[in-house]
């Protein structure tokens, strides 16, 4: 997306062109985990691609013991 260079104008953090951030979780353990639960570390993880700069994905293995891992998009 950033390569495209698309205008937008009213970002706060000053840059002229739209990025993408992404957040979502996983779980490998079958009927452990509700989908609201998924769903709120969805959330949680894209607020840490936007606080960690933007332009990335940040993917949460919730059967893991909440392991997260940055991804460049």
């Amino acid at each position: 997306m950033a390569a495209l260079e698309v205008t937008h104008q009213y970002r706060p953090d000053g840059l002229q062109h739209l990025t993408i951030s992404l957040g979502a979780a996983v779980s490998s353990i079958a009927g452990l985990q509700q989908a609201s639960d998924l769903l709120a570390c969805c959330d949680r993880m894209l607020y840490r691609a936007k606080q960690l700069g933007r332009n990335q994905a940040q993917l949460a293995d919730t059967s893991v013991a909440w392991q997260a891992e940055s991804i460049p998009v």
